[in-house]
């Protein structure tokens, strides 16, 4: 058990034997999974998002419009993108080509996985609304699913960002199937939807 000198609305994420997180007190901290002894620190300012681990390498937002790609071992920066605008909440997306996240801007982002690059960003008009900020993005072949505030969700293409489709259903809950085929949609007027991806 450890306590912190802010609140953590982080989902950790957990890789090699280390526990990522961030915290309200405006860091980053690595944790070693087995003793909760912390393996680095990173300080962001403002920190409320959630981590994702991919080959090594933590992604991650925060709350002042930068995305940071950091290294899992020592916390040392790899590599950072200033042009967020709001503030990151959701797990990022991140394969071998592209990370992609939203923000409580307006924004959805897509960045090249290794050198932090802008590939795309996507964005409707309606404010906080149609921010894609508190619903981690989700790929399927070539294709981002989002969902919004708005109770929409949508398709959109994951080479030049534009949008596919969208979905008359879902909010901040959705989910693939394991062999990635089924997308599933929890709406917010009491049903699910299963809709091929």
């Amino acid at each position: 058990t450890r306590k912190f000198d802010g609140k953590i609305y982080s989902t950790p994420a957990v890789a090699e034997n280390t526990l990522v997180f961030t915290c309200t007190d405006g860091y980053i901290y690595a944790l070693n999974a087995l003793n909760g002894n912390t393996m680095w620190e990173f300080s962001v300012g403002k920190a409320v998002a959630s981590p994702a681990i991919k080959d090594g390498a933590v992604y991650i937002g925060n709350g002042v419009g930068s995305f940071w790609c950091l290294n899992l071992k020592d916390g040392k920066k790899n590599w950072s993108y200033t042009g967020v605008a709001g503030f990151c909440d959701a797990k990022p997306f991140v394969d071998d080509t592209q990370v992609v996240f939203g923000s409580w801007g307006g924004t959805l982002y897509s960045l090249d996985s290794s050198t932090g690059v802008k590939q795309w960003e996507w964005s409707r008009e309606g404010g906080i609304l149609t921010s894609p900020g508190a619903c981690p993005p989700l790929k399927s072949g070539n294709r981002i699913f989002i969902a919004c505030p708005d109770r929409h969700t949508y398709c959109i293409d994951a080479k030049t960002g534009k949008l596919l489709f969208l979905i008359d259903e879902g909010r901040e809950s959705i989910a693939l199937s394991e062999d990635k085929k089924t997308l599933f949609i929890k709406s917010m007027s009491g049903k699910a939807l299963a809709v091929n991806a």
